[in-house]
Protein backbone atom coordinates (compact mmCIF):
# COMPACT_ATOMS: atom_id res chain seq x y z
CA UNK A 1 0.00 0.00 0.00
CA UNK A 2 2.81 2.34 0.93
CA UNK A 3 4.60 1.47 -2.31
CA UNK A 4 1.53 2.29 -4.38
CA UNK A 5 1.09 5.55 -2.53
CA UNK A 6 4.72 6.47 -3.19
CA UNK A 7 4.32 5.85 -6.93
CA UNK A 8 1.17 8.00 -6.96
CA UNK A 9 2.94 10.88 -5.23
CA UNK A 10 5.89 10.57 -7.60
CA UNK A 11 3.56 10.61 -10.62
CA UNK A 12 1.76 13.71 -9.37
CA UNK A 13 5.05 15.45 -8.67
CA UNK A 14 6.32 14.47 -12.12
CA UNK A 15 3.26 15.93 -13.81
CA UNK A 16 3.65 19.07 -11.72
CA UNK A 17 7.30 19.43 -12.65
CA UNK A 18 6.52 18.82 -16.34
CA UNK A 19 3.70 21.33 -16.28
CA UNK A 20 5.91 23.90 -14.55
CA UNK A 21 8.67 23.32 -17.12
CA UNK A 22 6.20 23.75 -19.96
CA UNK A 23 4.96 26.96 -18.42
CA UNK A 24 8.55 28.20 -18.11
CA UNK A 25 9.33 27.45 -21.78
CA UNK A 26 6.10 29.10 -22.88
CA UNK A 27 6.85 32.19 -20.79
CA UNK A 28 10.37 32.36 -22.23
CA UNK A 29 9.00 32.11 -25.78
CA UNK A 30 6.46 34.83 -25.05
CA UNK A 31 9.18 37.07 -23.62
CA UNK A 32 11.35 36.49 -26.68
CA UNK A 33 8.49 37.34 -29.06
CA UNK A 34 7.66 40.45 -27.03
CA UNK A 35 11.30 41.55 -27.13
CA UNK A 36 11.42 40.99 -30.90
CA UNK A 37 8.25 43.05 -31.42
CA UNK A 38 9.58 45.87 -29.27
CA UNK A 39 12.85 45.85 -31.21
CA UNK A 40 11.00 45.91 -34.55
CA UNK A 41 8.70 48.74 -33.54
CA UNK A 42 11.23 51.12 -31.99
CA UNK A 43 12.53 54.12 -33.93
CA UNK A 44 14.93 53.13 -36.75
CA UNK A 45 18.59 54.15 -36.75
CA UNK A 46 20.69 55.49 -39.61
CA UNK A 47 23.59 53.31 -40.78
CA UNK A 48 27.15 54.54 -41.35
CA UNK A 49 27.42 57.38 -43.86
CA UNK A 50 24.45 59.29 -42.41
CA UNK A 51 23.66 61.33 -39.33
CA UNK A 52 20.49 62.44 -37.62
CA UNK A 53 19.43 66.00 -38.41
CA UNK A 54 16.16 67.90 -38.21
CA UNK A 55 15.76 68.73 -41.88
CA UNK A 56 12.05 69.36 -42.24
CA UNK A 57 8.47 68.80 -41.21
CA UNK A 58 7.48 65.22 -40.42
CA UNK A 59 4.07 66.00 -41.89
CA UNK A 60 5.70 66.16 -45.33
CA UNK A 61 6.69 62.52 -44.87
CA UNK A 62 3.23 61.64 -43.61
CA UNK A 63 1.76 63.36 -46.65
CA UNK A 64 3.88 61.18 -48.93
CA UNK A 65 2.66 58.04 -47.17
CA UNK A 66 -0.89 59.17 -47.87
CA UNK A 67 -0.07 59.91 -51.51
CA UNK A 68 1.37 56.48 -52.18
CA UNK A 69 -1.57 54.73 -50.47
CA UNK A 70 -4.18 56.74 -52.40
CA UNK A 71 -2.47 56.10 -55.74
CA UNK A 72 -1.98 52.41 -55.08
CA UNK A 73 -5.74 51.84 -54.79
CA UNK A 74 -6.69 53.93 -57.84
CA UNK A 75 -7.47 52.14 -61.10
CA UNK A 76 -5.44 52.90 -64.23
CA UNK A 77 -2.89 54.76 -62.09
CA UNK A 78 0.03 52.36 -61.68
CA UNK A 79 2.40 54.79 -63.41
CA UNK A 80 1.42 57.49 -60.93
CA UNK A 81 2.26 55.11 -58.08
CA UNK A 82 5.72 54.54 -59.58
CA UNK A 83 6.19 58.31 -59.76
CA UNK A 84 6.50 58.25 -55.97
CA UNK A 85 9.84 56.41 -56.30
CA UNK A 86 13.22 58.12 -56.63
CA UNK A 87 14.33 59.30 -60.06
CA UNK A 88 16.78 56.40 -60.42
CA UNK A 89 14.10 53.85 -59.52
CA UNK A 90 11.52 55.42 -61.85
CA UNK A 91 14.00 55.26 -64.72
CA UNK A 92 14.33 51.52 -64.10
CA UNK A 93 10.53 51.09 -64.25
CA UNK A 94 9.94 52.43 -67.77
CA UNK A 95 8.80 49.05 -69.05
CA UNK A 96 5.72 48.99 -66.80
CA UNK A 97 3.39 49.99 -69.67
CA UNK A 98 3.99 46.61 -71.29
CA UNK A 99 2.12 44.87 -68.48
CA UNK A 100 -1.55 43.91 -68.38
CA UNK A 101 -3.35 45.63 -65.52
CA UNK A 102 -6.85 44.20 -66.03
CA UNK A 103 -6.64 41.85 -63.05
CA UNK A 104 -5.09 44.47 -60.77
CA UNK A 105 -7.70 47.06 -61.77
CA UNK A 106 -10.43 44.50 -61.06
CA UNK A 107 -8.99 43.86 -57.58
CA UNK A 108 -8.81 47.61 -56.93
CA UNK A 109 -12.40 48.10 -58.10
CA UNK A 110 -13.72 45.41 -55.75
CA UNK A 111 -11.60 46.72 -52.87
CA UNK A 112 -12.99 50.23 -53.27
CA UNK A 113 -16.58 48.94 -53.43
CA UNK A 114 -16.08 47.00 -50.21
CA UNK A 115 -14.45 50.00 -48.56
CA UNK A 116 -17.45 52.14 -49.52
CA UNK A 117 -19.81 49.54 -48.08
CA UNK A 118 -17.85 49.34 -44.81
CA UNK A 119 -17.08 53.01 -44.12
CA UNK A 120 -19.80 54.82 -46.07
CA UNK A 121 -17.51 56.72 -48.47
CA UNK A 122 -14.67 56.23 -50.90
CA UNK A 123 -11.08 55.45 -49.91
CA UNK A 124 -9.27 58.78 -49.60
CA UNK A 125 -6.64 59.61 -46.99
CA UNK A 126 -6.97 63.34 -46.36
CA UNK A 127 -5.73 63.98 -42.83
CA UNK A 128 -2.35 62.23 -42.81
CA UNK A 129 -1.47 63.63 -39.37
CA UNK A 130 -4.36 61.67 -37.85
CA UNK A 131 -3.60 58.48 -39.76
CA UNK A 132 0.19 58.38 -39.36
CA UNK A 133 0.72 59.36 -35.77
CA UNK A 134 3.20 58.01 -33.25
CA UNK A 135 2.65 54.48 -34.55
CA UNK A 136 4.85 55.23 -37.57
CA UNK A 137 8.38 55.95 -36.38
CA UNK A 138 10.14 58.56 -38.58
CA UNK A 139 13.75 59.73 -38.38
CA UNK A 140 15.30 62.49 -40.49
CA UNK A 141 18.93 63.00 -41.41
CA UNK A 142 21.54 63.82 -44.03
CA UNK A 143 24.26 62.04 -45.99
CA UNK A 144 27.69 62.67 -44.46
CA UNK A 145 29.85 60.27 -46.51
CA UNK A 146 28.42 59.41 -49.97
CA UNK A 147 30.70 56.42 -50.65
CA UNK A 148 29.86 54.83 -47.30
CA UNK A 149 26.19 55.78 -47.52
CA UNK A 150 25.92 54.02 -50.88
CA UNK A 151 26.96 50.74 -49.25
CA UNK A 152 24.23 51.00 -46.61
CA UNK A 153 21.25 52.39 -48.52
CA UNK A 154 18.41 51.71 -48.84
CA UNK A 155 18.26 50.18 -45.37
CA UNK A 156 16.98 46.64 -44.93
CA UNK A 157 13.21 46.72 -45.38
CA UNK A 158 12.58 43.95 -42.82
CA UNK A 159 14.59 42.11 -40.21
CA UNK A 160 14.76 39.09 -42.56
CA UNK A 161 15.59 40.88 -45.82
CA UNK A 162 18.99 40.41 -47.42
CA UNK A 163 21.61 43.03 -46.58
CA UNK A 164 22.73 43.74 -50.16
CA UNK A 165 21.80 42.40 -53.59
CA UNK A 166 23.99 41.53 -56.56
CA UNK A 167 22.84 44.67 -58.33
CA UNK A 168 23.78 46.77 -55.33
CA UNK A 169 27.18 45.11 -55.05
CA UNK A 170 28.02 46.04 -58.64
CA UNK A 171 27.72 49.76 -58.00
CA UNK A 172 29.96 49.45 -54.94
CA UNK A 173 32.88 48.10 -56.97
CA UNK A 174 35.82 50.21 -58.14
CA UNK A 175 37.52 53.28 -56.79
CA UNK A 176 36.19 55.70 -54.20
CA UNK A 177 35.72 58.25 -56.99
CA UNK A 178 33.52 55.76 -58.89
CA UNK A 179 31.51 55.09 -55.74
CA UNK A 180 30.99 58.80 -55.19
CA UNK A 181 29.78 59.10 -58.78
CA UNK A 182 27.34 56.25 -58.18
CA UNK A 183 26.22 57.94 -54.96
CA UNK A 184 25.46 61.14 -56.86
CA UNK A 185 23.44 59.16 -59.41
CA UNK A 186 21.52 57.63 -56.52
CA UNK A 187 20.88 61.11 -55.04
CA UNK A 188 23.10 60.30 -52.07
CA UNK A 189 25.39 63.30 -52.47
CA UNK A 190 26.82 64.88 -49.32
CA UNK A 191 24.21 66.85 -47.39
CA UNK A 192 21.29 65.12 -49.12
CA UNK A 193 18.22 64.96 -46.86
CA UNK A 194 16.97 61.47 -46.13
CA UNK A 195 14.43 59.76 -43.91
CA UNK A 196 13.55 56.31 -42.64
CA UNK A 197 9.95 55.40 -41.83
CA UNK A 198 9.31 52.29 -39.77
CA UNK A 199 5.81 50.92 -40.23
CA UNK A 200 5.20 48.88 -37.07
CA UNK A 201 4.61 45.14 -37.11
CA UNK A 202 0.86 44.56 -37.17
CA UNK A 203 -2.00 43.16 -39.24
CA UNK A 204 -0.07 39.94 -39.92
CA UNK A 205 2.89 41.80 -41.42
CA UNK A 206 6.38 42.39 -40.03
CA UNK A 207 7.73 45.86 -39.37
CA UNK A 208 8.75 47.43 -42.70
CA UNK A 209 11.41 50.14 -43.09
CA UNK A 210 10.89 52.61 -45.93
CA UNK A 211 13.99 54.52 -47.08
CA UNK A 212 13.16 57.99 -48.41
CA UNK A 213 15.16 60.64 -50.23
CA UNK A 214 14.34 64.32 -50.67
CA UNK A 215 14.47 65.36 -54.33
CA UNK A 216 14.23 68.83 -55.82
CA UNK A 217 12.26 70.97 -55.91
CA UNK A 218 10.52 69.68 -52.76
CA UNK A 219 9.47 66.04 -52.89
CA UNK A 220 10.08 63.04 -50.66
CA UNK A 221 10.43 59.83 -52.67
CA UNK A 222 10.65 56.15 -51.78
CA UNK A 223 14.03 54.58 -52.51
CA UNK A 224 13.79 50.83 -53.13
CA UNK A 225 16.52 48.22 -53.78
CA UNK A 226 17.81 48.17 -57.35
CA UNK A 227 16.85 44.53 -57.88
CA UNK A 228 13.11 45.23 -57.58
CA UNK A 229 11.38 45.72 -60.93
CA UNK A 230 7.97 47.02 -61.98
CA UNK A 231 6.54 43.52 -62.51
CA UNK A 232 7.38 42.55 -58.93
CA UNK A 233 5.69 45.67 -57.57
CA UNK A 234 2.67 44.97 -59.79
CA UNK A 235 2.42 41.37 -58.53
CA UNK A 236 2.97 42.28 -54.90
CA UNK A 237 0.41 45.10 -55.01
CA UNK A 238 -2.16 42.75 -56.53
CA UNK A 239 -1.45 40.10 -53.89
CA UNK A 240 -1.63 42.51 -50.97
CA UNK A 241 -4.87 44.14 -52.10
CA UNK A 242 -6.37 40.71 -52.77
CA UNK A 243 -5.44 39.62 -49.25
CA UNK A 244 -6.93 42.79 -47.77
CA UNK A 245 -10.23 42.36 -49.59
CA UNK A 246 -10.45 38.66 -48.76
CA UNK A 247 -10.23 39.65 -45.10
CA UNK A 248 -12.63 42.59 -45.23
CA UNK A 249 -14.57 41.06 -42.36
CA UNK A 250 -11.50 41.79 -40.20
CA UNK A 251 -11.16 45.45 -41.18
CA UNK A 252 -11.14 47.57 -37.99
CA UNK A 253 -14.07 49.72 -37.00
CA UNK A 254 -11.74 52.73 -36.71
CA UNK A 255 -11.20 54.01 -40.25
CA UNK A 256 -7.82 55.58 -39.45
CA UNK A 257 -6.58 52.21 -38.24
CA UNK A 258 -7.86 50.71 -41.48
CA UNK A 259 -5.93 53.33 -43.47
CA UNK A 260 -2.81 52.37 -41.51
CA UNK A 261 -3.44 48.71 -42.31
CA UNK A 262 -3.71 49.43 -46.05
CA UNK A 263 -0.63 51.66 -46.01
CA UNK A 264 1.34 48.89 -44.31
CA UNK A 265 0.44 46.55 -47.16
CA UNK A 266 1.26 49.15 -49.83
CA UNK A 267 4.70 49.90 -48.41
CA UNK A 268 5.34 46.15 -48.09
CA UNK A 269 4.44 45.73 -51.77
CA UNK A 270 6.90 48.45 -52.82
CA UNK A 271 9.70 46.67 -50.96
CA UNK A 272 8.77 43.22 -52.28
CA UNK A 273 7.59 41.92 -48.90
CA UNK A 274 5.08 39.11 -49.33
CA UNK A 275 1.48 39.34 -48.16
CA UNK A 276 0.52 37.06 -45.26
CA UNK A 277 -0.57 33.52 -46.08
CA UNK A 278 -4.32 32.91 -46.20
CA UNK A 279 -5.68 32.20 -42.74
CA UNK A 280 -2.78 33.97 -41.00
Amino acid sequence: MRKAFSWTVAAVLGVGIGFTSAQFVSAADDAQRTSARESENKAPEFPAGFQLKDVGDLNDIRGELGNVANKAVTKHDFGSLLSELTAQDKDRMKDYKQQDFKTLDGVIDQFRKDWQAKYGHDFNIKDQTQVYGEQFKIVLGVVTDPAVALANWPVQSTAKSEARTGTDQARLAGSEQNREGAANDAKLDKGREVAIVRVPASHGLPAVNASMIHEKPDHWRFDIPNNINSQEIHTQLQNHLTYLDQHKDMWPADENDAYRDVTHHIVAALYNVNAPQSGQ
